[in-house]
């Protein structure tokens, strides 16, 4: 490190923390605090990429459990749902105007229902709401990046924002390595 860069660096960090940089132990806590700051991050990867371990796994079983679930529920109404029918059919057309029945572990009846099959392709669709009258919704988005590249170029602001250009301070610490790869601290040690 040059002279004038060491009294340049000196000087910011007495204004910054109004006291002059330890000589001898600088290097070493800055070492010792990008060496904390490794094993944080470290075992901070570690904690996410077991979560995704366990996420993908939890996720298969629970697909699993759902499909077999599945399979016994299609064995039972191929099985039983033919009879639920034709009895609650039976106690409608003896019952007058009731649609359900109420049985010790829940009802059986029917009820109004319609089925809607949506196009793939909403372009026909969003046509006739338009010629007809009938109100749709659409969902813009804004291409943040987009803006971001805008203000490089020109230097415009748009409205409602506030950028404000500068530096941030950064720590960024090396991946944490096998034991034998650690390297040395000052002093040769």
């Amino acid at each position: 490190m040059t002279t004038e860069l060491a009294e340049t660096m000196a000087a910011v960090f007495e204004d910054l923390v109004g006291t002059p940089p330890p000589e001898e132990k600088g290097d070493a806590a800055v070492i010792g605090f990008l060496k904390a700051r490794q094993r944080i991050d470290k075992r901070r990867q570690d904690i996410t990429d077991t979560y995704k371990a366990m996420k993908t796994e939890c996720a298969a079983w629970a697909l699993a459990q759902t499909e077999s679930l599945d399979r016994s529920q299609s064995r039972i109404d191929e099985a039983f749902e033919p009879t639920a029918r034709a009895v609650t059919i039976a106690k409608i057309a003896h019952g007058g105007k009731k649609k359900s029945f109420d049985y010790c572990y829940g009802v059986c009846g029917f009820r109004t229902h319609t089925e809607y099959e949506w196009p793939d392709n909403e372009t026909e669709l969003i046509s006739w709401c338009n010629a007809n009258n009938v109100n749709f919704n659409t969902r813009l988005t804004i291409d943040k990046q987009a803006i971001k590249d805008h203000y490089k170029a020109t230097g415009e602001i748009p409205p409602g924002m506030t950028i404000t250009p500068g530096e941030k301070f950064y720590v960024k610490p090396a991946p944490l390595a096998l034991p034998s790869e650690q390297p040395k601290l000052l002093g040769g040690g």
